[in-house]
Order: structure tokens, then sequence, then C-alpha cells
């Protein structure tokens, strides 16, 4: 992850904000009734990518999840 933040430090924030706070209705954000689910999906993603498995797989398939919960 180190080489990550280093080419984009603004990521660190975002994966702060996920790590320091938990998922609640007041976290989900106004949009979406799943925001819970779509913070659920988002953090076995970055799990896996903290596990060292290929990123782009990980953000793929929460992508595919998250798509499926908007239908």
């Amino acid at each position: 992850m180190q080489k990550a933040y280093e080419k984009y430090p603004q990521m660190k924030t975002a994966v702060e904000v996920n790590s320091n706070t938990s998922a609640t209705p007041e976290m989900s954000g106004p949009l979406s009734d799943e925001g819970e689910q779509f913070r659920s999906i988002i953090e076995t993603a970055q799990e896996q990518v903290y596990e060292g498995n290929d990123w782009k797989k990980a953000l793929e398939g929460a992508a595919k999840k998250i798509d499926e919960l908007l239908k």
C-alpha cells in the first residue's frame, strides 16, 4: 500500500475514513438505502487488497456487487 499512497496520497484519506468509522445509517449517505451494504462491500474489497490480492479484481468484484444492489 505504501507505493499506492506515494503515487496517490489522497487515497490515504479515504482509507482512514473507512477504517476509523463504522457503517451506520447515519454514515451511509443520503442517496441510497443500501449505503451500509455498499460500505461493507467496499471494506471487503479493501481487505482483499491489503491481503495482497489483485486490486483490480477486488474493485471490479465490488463494483459488480454494488451494481446489482442498484438494479
